[in-house]
């Protein structure tokens, strides 16, 4: 998918490649989320579009499996995309993600929905910590079932969601920071699709390797 940069000590050539870094995976995350640009652009989000906007975020998480790998093969064996084959990688990460991210998104529906329905309950303010807590834990799981998995893509999916569920509970605190910042790329996306679209999402994928560099190990 990729290959290695030529000239390191080029200036010019060093500015080219990082243009290009940037560039071509950004351009790539917007065509494969234009499902979501155009439910942007005729729903408002609200509470009640929660499903629709959550089918379409089906793509965005494949897209965020070659940003990231896209990220760490540049940032850490400098190596650059070659951008006809993302399409090819893309097919691969729904194969090998797809299922756990539309699980996922599904705990997400059912948190919301429950959400709405405790706090319209007297007593159910008491149980909205316990549906958050599930919603957080659900996302942790999967962006470190991601990390995981992108690293270690021959490993079974048990291995992968065993490994990923132990380390939320073990090293939350690096999954809420992903978390938080996921929530940030989100609102990006939602108030600013120009910059959202077009600037932020490698710069996420960018921030969430290197969060993540010293704290996750090779499954072998």
């Amino acid at each position: 998918m990729h290959v290695r940069t030529q000239f390191a000590g080029n200036a010019f050539v060093r500015v080219f490649n990082w243009l290009y870094a940037f560039f071509i995976p950004n351009l790539f995350f917007l065509l494969v989320n234009v499902g979501l640009v155009i439910t942007l652009k005729i729903m408002p989000l609200t509470l009640q579009n929660a499903l629709p906007y959550l089918l379409a975020l089906l793509p965005l998480g494949p897209a965020l499996w070659v940003l990231a790998q896209c990220a760490d093969d540049f940032l850490y064996q400098h190596e650059l995309p070659r951008w006809w084959r993302l399409f090819g990688t893309y097919w691969q990460a729904v194969k090998k993600i797809g299922g756990i991210w539309a699980a996922f998104l599904a705990i997400m529906y059912v948190a919301i929905v429950d959400g709405v329905v405790l706090v319209r309950w007297p007593a159910g303010k008491w149980l909205l910590p316990v549906m958050i807590s599930v919603g957080m834990a659900a996302a942790i799981t999967a962006f470190n079932y991601l990390t995981f998995a992108y690293h270690n893509p021959t490993v079974r999916l048990g291995v992968l969601l065993r490994a990923a569920a132990v380390l939320t509970g073990r090293r939350w605190f690096i999954g809420v920071l992903n978390v938080a910042m996921f929530g940030v790329f989100c609102l990006l996306l939602a108030a600013k699709p120009a910059i959202g679209f077009m600037v932020a999402p490698i710069i996420f994928a960018e921030l969430v390797v290197m969060n993540n560099h010293q704290a996750f190990r090779s499954l072998g």
